[in-house]
């Protein structure tokens, strides 16, 4: 029978916990250490490759989806903005000088604003779309907005009147904005992106901020914490998805309707990953929603009594 190395959790175990509005972050040091064979420096020296910019890394998107979640609560995006270009060219530096040219004019009329940008590719053609989510910390109306808007961008682009109407969308945000930080760092999609598909590869960086500095950042607190609070934190917030699993479950046996039970078996197999994420958290990052990170506050509150 094999031996296996199964390490049972000590009383005095500790772990860090980072906590953001929107995400916490375990690290468990309690890991065995393993003897690695030192590595044997080499006689020449190799210049290191540059890395890789030609697709949306998972490094990239794991900081994205960090900076977002980690905004007040109280300070959350106002407008979200969807910007087309329905002629664009096939060089990506002319797509971020169109970026440039509109951060600009942004910051020149509003300069109290601050916006997340990120070029994601067209489904059809892989047209480059500029999404943006913000605020203009000014009191200006949408329509108002999204004229001004329009007219900068089709200037920029020197895109034809008769197109103009559909290319700028503005929307004010009154939430979930949980929904819109997955929508705005959502995986790149991997199929290829037609004639544009090459364009995609030198595009580079996917995203950036505006007027960083009027970002309302909230503060991370950070805490070290022993097992029994650790592993409370885990089973509050595993039971907590497991009642939804079985409400979810209990829809889908009762529910005929079939564009329903699709929907219903999507959330179903979502809600079975973010478990199993749960399950084995003890050293990783975990998004989770307002719902969700009130429990974790109210269990590291009776940890501390």
């Amino acid at each position: 029978m094999a031996d296996l190395d199964i390490r049972i959790p000590d009383p005095d175990d500790s772990y860090t916990i980072r906590i953001a509005p929107g995400y916490i972050s375990i690290t468990d040091h309690n890991k065995p250490k393993v003897d690695t064979p030192k590595k044997v420096a080499p006689k020449t020296k190799k210049i290191p490759a540059p890395p890789s910019r030609s697709t949306f890394t998972e490094k990239s998107r794991r900081s994205f989806k960090k900076a977002l979640n980690e905004i007040k609560l109280t300070k959350l995006p106002t407008h979200y903005i969807v910007l087309t270009v329905p002629n664009a060219s096939q060089a990506p530096k002319d797509w971020k000088r169109g970026v440039g040219n509109l951060r600009r004019r942004m910051i020149e009329n509003f300069p109290r604003c601050w916006f997340f940008w990120r070029l994601m590719p067209e489904k059809q053609r892989g047209l480059p779309i500029l999404h943006l989510l913000g605020s203009l910390n000014d009191p200006v109306g949408c329509d108002e907005l999204q004229e001004l808007l329009t007219k900068w961008w089709s200037k920029i682009n020197d895109i034809h009147w008769t197109v103009q109407p559909r290319v700028v969308r503005v929307q004010e945000v009154t939430g979930p904005h949980d929904r819109l930080f997955k929508k705005m760092s959502c995986a790149e999609m991997t199929t290829q992106h037609n004639e544009f598909y090459e364009a995609w590869g030198k595009l580079g960086k996917r995203w950036d901020r505006w007027n960083g500095k009027n970002i309302p950042y909230d503060v991370v607190e950070k805490f070290t914490v022993k097992h029994a609070c650790h592993h409370e934190i885990k089973r509050v917030l595993m039971d907590s998805v497991e009642q939804d699993i079985n409400e979810i479950e209990g829809r889908l046996r009762d529910d005929t309707d079939y564009d329903k039970r699709q929907m219903l078996a999507n959330s179903l197999n979502g809600k079975r990953q973010f478990l199993n994420k749960l399950a084995a958290m003890d050293d990783d990052i975990t998004f989770l929603d307002r719902e969700h990170m009130d429990l974790v506050w109210e269990t590291i509150r009776e940890f501390s009594e």
